[in-house]
Order: C-alpha cells, then sequence, then structure tokens
C-alpha cells in the first residue's frame, strides 16, 4: 500500500495518541500538536499560513476541509472550531471532533480496516472557542463512493457490479471487526477504480463505536442506514451489495428476498427522519446553504448557485427586476412574477407583497408565504422530488415586519399538464401520447406519495 493507504496494526484508543516512540508533542502558536514520527518537519505545522494556498474541498460554519502540499506528499486538513457553552461543554466530556476522529482511526488500523493515514492531530487551549485540527495523507486519485456511483460518469455492467460487490465486502469486514458507523453513507467510503482491483476508503470516522463484535440485529440496522441514504441505488445494486455481504467468508444464513425487503422499510423509516430533521436546514448557514445580504434585503441562498453578480440586485431589488431584459409576468396586488436574464441564466423571481396589518400579524408568529415557498421546494429537492432550483430567498422588513420578499429560482420551460391535454387545432396529442403522459404522471404522484409527500393543490 502507497502512502495514506496504510493498513498496519497500531495501539488503538487514546493510548495510540500518547505513545511517545511514535509521536512528538509540541506546542505551536498555542495548538498543542501530536505529531507522526517523521512528519515533524513538514512546514504546515509551524504556520497555518501555508493553508490558505491550499485547496479548499468543503467549507461549513464550524469545518473546513482542505487539501494541503507537503514536501513528502499532500495532506488532508481538517480544520473544526466550535464555540458556545455547549459546545464546550460537550467537548470538555467527549473530546473534540478531531481528537474522537483520530482516536477512531487508530482503532480502526489496529482492527485492520482501511482508513486514510493519520499524520497529526492538533487542539487549541480555548474552552468556549475551541478549535481542533486533524492531518491525514491525502489519498489522490480517489473520489466518493456517492459521486462514483451515482455521478455522470458512473460505471455499468461488470464494473459497476464489481464495484458494488467490493463495498459490501468492505462494509460486511467492518462489521466483523465491530465497527458501527450511525452515519454510514456512500459519501463516508472513497474509491479508487483501478484496472485490476478498487482500493477502498473509511473516511469521516467521528462518530464511529467500536465493539467487540456487531450482533445481526445491529449488522441490519447499520445496512438500513446505508439503505435509507442510497435513494439512487437501484433494486439490482441492492440485491448485489446483499449477496456480497452474507456470502463473505463465514456466510451468514438469511432469505435475501425478505432481508432486501426488510431493509427497504427500515431505510425508507431512517429516509423520512432524516428528511425532517433536515427540513429547515435552508434557513441556516451549512455546507449546502449561506447567509445573504443583498442591500436592503436579507435572506439564505443555495451555497453552489449564488455569485457576486447577485449583489447587483442591492441598489433596489424591484427597480433591477423591471430593468431592460427584465420580463413581466403576472403582476397582482399580492404577487408577481418576472423573468430575469442573469449570467446567460434565466431566473424565475416571484415577489410576495405587503397584504395588509392581519397577514403582517401572522407573519411575525409563522412563515410567510414566500418563506414556505422556500421551505417546500428545497424540501422536495432534498427528497429528489424534481421542482425547479430554488437559488435564493430574499426579504425586506420594517418594524420586523415582512415588507417584501422574493424567492429566486431557475426558469423551467414547458406547458402544464392541463395545457398538453388542451384540444388546441395541429398541438392535440396521439392516444398513445396521452398514455405516456398520464403513466409520467402517476409514476410522479407515486414517487410523492412514497417519499411522504402531499400537496393540497394538486392539479
Amino acid at each position: 500500500m502507497g502512502r495514506g493507504r496504510t493498513r498496519q496494526d497500531a495501539k488503538g484508543g487514546w493510548a495510540a495518541m500518547k505513545d511517545s516512540k511514535r509521536f512528538v508533542h509540541s506546542v505551536v502558536n498555542g495548538i498543542s500538536w501530536l505529531i507522526g514520527q517523521g512528519y515533524q518537519d513538514e512546514p504546515l505545522f509551524a504556520s497555518r499560513s501555508q493553508w490558505s494556498h491550499g485547496r479548499l474541498i468543503r467549507a461549513t460554519p464550524h469545518r473546513r476541509v482542505l487539501q494541503v502540499e507537503g514536501r513528502r506528499c499532500p495532506f488532508l486538513v481538517k480544520h473544526f472550531v466550535v464555540a458556545g457553552i455547549s459546545a464546550g461543554l460537550k467537548g470538555a466530556l467527549r473530546g473534540s471532533p478531531a481528537a474522537r476522529e483520530w482516536k477512531a482511526i487508530h482503532e480502526a488500523q489496529r482492527r485492520g480496516l482501511p482508513v486514510p493515514r493519520p499524520v497529526a492531530l492538533g487542539e487549541g487551549r480555548k474552552i468556549w472557542k475551541r478549535e481542533s485540527m486533524l492531518i491525514t495523507e491525502f489519498i489522490g486519485g480517489s473520489v466518493p463512493l456517492g459521486h462514483y456511483l451515482f455521478g455522470p460518469d458512473r460505471p455499468a455492467g461488470s464494473v459497476r457490479h464489481r464495484a458494488v460487490q467490493e463495498v459490501a465486502k468492505l462494509i460486511r469486514a467492518a462489521h466483523d471487526a465491530g465497527f458501527y458507523q450511525p452515519d454510514l453513507h456512500a459519501d463516508n467510503i472513497l474509491i479508487e477504480p483501478g484496472a485490476q482491483k478498487f482500493e477502498l476508503f473509511l473516511i469521516d470516522l467521528q462518530r464511529v463505536a467500536f465493539r467487540s463484535s456487531l450482533s445481526l440485529r445491529k449488522r441490519w440496522q447499520n445496512l438500513s442506514v446505508l439503505n435509507g441514504g442510497s435513494t439512487e441505488a437501484s433494486l439490482a445494486d441492492r440485491v448485489c451489495f446483499l449477496r456480497a455481504y452474507l456470502s463473505s467468508p463465514p456466510p451468514l444464513m438469511a432469505d435475501v428476498r425478505k432481508l432486501t425487503a426488510q431493509l427497504e422499510r427500515a431505510g425508507q423509516k431512517h429516509r423520512l427522519r432524516l428528511w425532517q430533521s433536515r427540513g429547515k436546514r435552508c434557513l441556516a448557514e451549512n455546507r449546502e446553504f449561506l447567509k445573504v445580504n443583498v442591500g436592503e434585503f436579507f435572506g439564505f441562498a443555495r451555497r453552489n448557485s449564488w455569485s457576486n453578480d447577485f449583489q447587483g440586485l442591492g441598489g433596489g431589488l424591484h427597480q433591477q427586476l423591471v430593468r431592460p431584459g427584465g420580463r413581466s409576468v403576472t403582476d397582482s396586488p399580492t404577487i408577481g412574477v418576472s423573468l430575469v436574464e442573469l449570467r446567460g441564466v434565466t431566473l424565475h423571481v416571484k415577489k410576495h407583497h405587503y397584504r395588509g396589518l392581519a397577514s403582517a400579524l401572522v407573519d411575525l408568529f409563522c412563515h410567510g408565504p414566500a418563506l414556505r415557498t422556500w421551505v417546500a421546494a428545497n424540501h422536495l429537492r432534498m427528497r429528489g422530488i424534481p421542482v425547479a432550483l430554488p437559488i435564493a430567498y430574499l426579504e425586506k422588513r420594517r418594524l420586523r415586519i415582512p415588507a417584501e420578499s422574493y424567492v429566486i429560482t431557475e426558469n423551467v420551460s414547458g406547458v402544464t399538464l392541463s395545457d398538453s391535454f388542451a384540444c388546441l387545432p395541429g398541438s392535440r396529442l396521439s392516444v398513445e401520447e396521452k398514455r405516456r403522459l398520464l403513466a409520467d404522471w402517476a409514476r410522479l404522484v407515486a414517487k410523492m406519495h412514497i417519499r411522504g409527500v402531499t400537496c393540497r393543490n394538486l392539479k
């Protein structure tokens, strides 16, 4: 195995963090470092200025993940910052996020599981705003399993079949070793495709628990979590995975058909709980969304879709929407809809007007219609229901009462279902086309109901 691919045994638990023969302890700029032997001359420990030149992989308010070049090899840096009394107490009782993952990596190594090679652990001394850092060797050429299996360049045929089998064998080996990941999903596994075989690695181990062995109940519970998070996996993928998992030595005796149905039911319950718990993520700062200020407007936006071009709307959003190039579609006392071109993309902008004192008082205690639309659109997208991409929600308040609010989405071209069936000259559908359209519509409604979505105005 090359760098970042170690399977060697190591002392488990906190003892591995105190082994002076394998690690060097030092304090640099208020950060207490535990550095693996052979890495202490790397400049990224002496000064964090080198991190600014690294490639940002992921950023949230409490965690940044970067790839930083070193003298020997590239490194993966996870920088955690937690603030507040509750976070400080949790860190004091459970340890910092970096320390928990450091401990889990060493224990996984000891049990023969493939994990990135640990390099260093750094922890700050402040209690109420505590930062911690975990550094491992970067595994070049690897991608998250979810991106590999379900991305635009997803494999097919025998290659896909072999990849799913290898993942099943890894999870089976992890369970046999007493590894339990309550947040098991495809993006917590890295895969490095190869001509002869796949290299697989377990990552993001902060919440992992280790036992002497896992009971069948715990195994099925963990597999239902993985199944629930793999909404894009086909039935063939699931059956292939389960057969490979059960047939790995020593084989487990179970009825594949019944077990598949059992895991699907448990996975569905897990999905519903997960979706409900994440329903308000679009109203907070996290890896998917961010808080934005545009002139006198405040709101939330999808992180990957927001750009500085939207800041140009700050000179008065209403005036910008009616500028040349914008096209008004609907204008009523309560709602206005416009189409606006921005960087070659047509945006659908829906404006909700002030609706009077009674509605304003209601908005003080519950979400207004624009905010409900923003939350519902992101909730539907999270559940895999096709909707126009919601980009931003913006509002302007006076005395805490919403005066104007906007929902910005990508514009979707097409006609309504009722227009498709309209008996207009030259546009009438054939009987076969109507049947296919109705079948597609029925499948969409069934998908909505299976995923816990209802609509009182479905038409």
